[in-house]
C-alpha cells in the first residue's frame, strides 16, 4: 500500500510471500450437517485442497489441548 508516495510497510524486505490456511472452524460442524472432522482428517483435506497449513481454533474437537493426546505434548 502507498500513501503519498510513501510504502506503507517499507520495513518489510521484499520477497516476502503470504501463506494461506485453513481455518479449523471451517470443519467444526457448525455450519454443516454432519460431524466434525478429525484433526488429521483436516490436515490432509487441507492438503487436498492446496493449503499451506491450518490455523487450529481453540474449540473441540481440534483446539482444546485437553483433547489431544498426551505424546504430543513436549
Amino acid at each position: 500500500m502507498v500513501i503519498a508516495g510513501t510504502p506503507l510497510f517499507s520495513n518489510l524486505s521484499e520477497g516476502i510471500e503470504m501463506k494461506l490456511g485453513l481455518y479449523s472452524i471451517t470443519y467444526l460442524g457448525l455450519w454443516y450437517r454432519g460431524e466434525a472432522l478429525p484433526l488429521p482428517v483436516l490436515i490432509s483435506r487441507a492438503k487436498q485442497y492446496g493449503y499451506d497449513g491450518i490455523e487450529i481454533d481453540g474449540k473441540r474437537p481440534h483446539g482444546n489441548p485437553l483433547d489431544w493426546p498426551t505424546p504430543r505434548f513436549p
